[in-house]
């Protein structure tokens, strides 16, 4: 038997193989294969923080981050895209040069951002 399943292998089964360290090239290998499977739907993923937060966000609602302007979400990370893209102060301000059109319809925007998003749900 082995060390309650940490990665360190009985002296009986090491033969002439050598001891690997937790953390090392065995155990990234045998982590790059684990998949998280979401309990609620049949969604995938490699590492269990992401799991983690999609449960949270997508499954319980949980949206713990906020920007000023009360938007909320799921991450960080979309929280700092939110930011950049709503609050940058590189945003063009000036009403009559809005320079990012959609390539679908006349529509014009003032951040690629917009247009980008214009065009993921604004085209369903």
């Amino acid at each position: 038997a082995g060390c309650g399943g940490y990665g360190v292998p009985s002296k009986a089964g090491l033969g002439s193989s050598l001891m690997t360290p937790q953390g090392g090239p065995a155990e990234e290998e045998r982590r790059e294969k684990e998949k998280f499977d979401c309990p609620h739907c049949p969604v995938t993923f490699k590492h269990f923080k992401n799991i983690r937060t999609h449960v949270n966000v997508v499954h319980l609602g949980k949206k713990n981050h906020i920007c000023q302007c009360g938007w909320k979400f799921g991450s960080r990370a979309n929280l700092v895209n939110h930011r950049r893209a709503k609050h940058a102060e590189n945003k063009r301000k000036d009403a009559g040069c809005a320079a990012f059109p959609c390539g679908e319809c006349a529509k014009v925007f003032q951040s690629k951002a917009e247009v980008v998003n214009h065009a993921v749900f604004g085209h369903l």
